[in-house]
């Protein structure tokens, strides 16, 4: 039985031109999906907290969050939180507004939703580390 070589090249050839085309499409939905994302993102804002806690409280994240909203150009007459009722701060304090991170006591997001309707919703994401809180309002699909 007789093998032709001549054909194992082109073999190579289209299996690598195959795996080379799957990693530009998954690099292109990656990079399209990344846009999308960030296009709902607003830009992001640093503040200066007063004084360093043990963890984020629920009064310093809901005033960062207004304070954040407002710096977007929400009218908080239009916007009002919603209350969440799942966390607790690490003191053991139920959380009004502050949905808090399961991994960082210096994080979590604050949910306000259309005063009005209360069906559109808009979420500021909060991080604090040290003495600077960075924020920024995120709009959900």
């Amino acid at each position: 039985m007789r093998r032709s070589r001549g054909k194992t090249p082109w073999i190579a050839i289209c299996i690598a031109s195959i795996g080379l085309m799957a990693i530009l499409a998954y690099w292109l939905i990656v990079l399209v999906v990344g846009r999308f994302v960030s296009a709902r993102e607003s830009e992001r804002h640093v503040y200066d907290i007063e004084s360093s806690r043990e963890f984020l409280t629920d009064e310093d994240a809901i005033r960062l969050a207004e304070e954040t909203m407002v710096a977007e150009g929400y009218k908080l007459a239009d916007w009002k939180p919603e209350g969440s009722s799942w966390t607790r701060s690490p003191s053991g304090k139920k959380d009004r507004y502050l949905s808090r991170s399961g991994l960082d006591p210096h994080a979590g997001y604050v949910v306000f939703v259309d005063a009005e309707s209360g069906r559109r919703s808009r979420i500021v994401e909060i991080s604090v580390t040290g003495r600077r809180a960075t924020t920024y309002v995120l709009i959900p699909k």
